[in-house]
């Protein structure tokens, strides 16, 4: 599964200040937690795309006899986090 943002604003340098903040850090931990990976890009024709992808597994209860149609508790506190 993708979690894409994208706009259409100046962007951002992966320079210094992106290191200080915590914003990214923050995402890309959470998406480590589900076991995936996440990528920001920021084109030179400006805007910024962050996709978040997340493996199928992360979607699937580890428990079948509880399992829902939702999405499982740690997952869909995580999202509703990110968002």
């Amino acid at each position: 599964m993708v979690l894409r943002v994208t706009d259409d604003g100046v962007g951002f340098s992966n320079g210094p200040k992106l290191a200080r903040g915590l914003g990214f850090h923050i995402m890309n931990y959470r998406a480590q937690v589900m076991g995936g990976r996440l990528e920001i890009e920021s084109p030179k024709r400006g805007g910024t795309r962050v996709s978040c992808y997340l493996p199928n597994k992360a979607l699937q209860s580890h428990n079948k006899e509880n399992a829902r149609p939702e999405l499982p508790g740690k997952i869909a506190k995580a999202l509703a986090a990110w968002i």
